[in-house]
């Protein structure tokens, strides 16, 4: 991402002591969420079943119902009710109602189903072992556009962040149509019986 903004610039660690290292450990982070809340990625997915353990003591009306949910939850796609068995096949059922709360320091959910819930969600990744090589350039150009007004003053600085966000979300985009299409040819699979009938 240094490189990118061409000011000869370089860190070995977030823990180098120089400004640019403080940057980029500051802003890496930041750059990482915002690139995992623009699309969905299968290597962020995340199934997590919530039962009566889930269950904080706390009314948040209009909902009956709070749960805890996992540190590392980002964006949830949707909840399922109840435990779908392994090789069970999922029918579109309306989605459930659901709402974020913070309670005494722990990220909920609200809603009025009761458990067993199934959550789907997109997590935060820290283990850049996990990111395919697209999103890593994607994020490369994300970070750069962040670091470049802040290591580049002046217009100069600001054309280059905004080029480089330009680019990176363009790769970010690219990446994401890639990973839409892992899995492709089980899709079919996973149809219902009843629509699998009118082939």
């Amino acid at each position: 991402a240094l490189d990118l903004i061409g000011a000869g610039l370089s860190i070995t660690s977030f823990d180098d002591q120089t400004k640019q290292a403080e940057l980029c450990k500051r802003l890496y982070p930041l750059a990482v969420e915002r690139c995992l809340a623009k699309y969905y990625f299968s290597f962020a997915r995340r199934d997590e079943v919530l039962t009566k353990d889930n269950l904080v003591d706390y009314v948040s009306l209009p909902y009956l119902y709070t749960y805890k949910i996992p540190d590392d939850v980002q964006t949830i796609h949707y909840l399922e009710r109840g435990i779908r068995k392994e090789g069970g096949e999922k029918i579109d059922t309306p989605n459930i109602d659901f709402n974020f709360r913070e309670i005494h320091g722990q990220r909920c959910i609200v809603t009025d189903e009761e458990v067993p819930i199934t959550m789907h969600y997109q997590a935060k990744i820290t283990d850049t072992n996990l990111f395919p090589s697209d999103f890593t350039e994607a994020l490369e150009y994300c970070l750069g556009a962040r670091l470049a007004t802040a290591c580049i003053k002046g217009t100069t600085g600001i054309q280059i962040s905004i080029h480089l966000m330009s680019q990176g979300i363009a790769f970010l985009s690219m990446a994401a149509g890639h990973d839409s299409q892992q899995g492709a040819d089980s899709i079919q699979t996973n149809v219902p019986s009843l629509i699998k009938a009118r082939y």
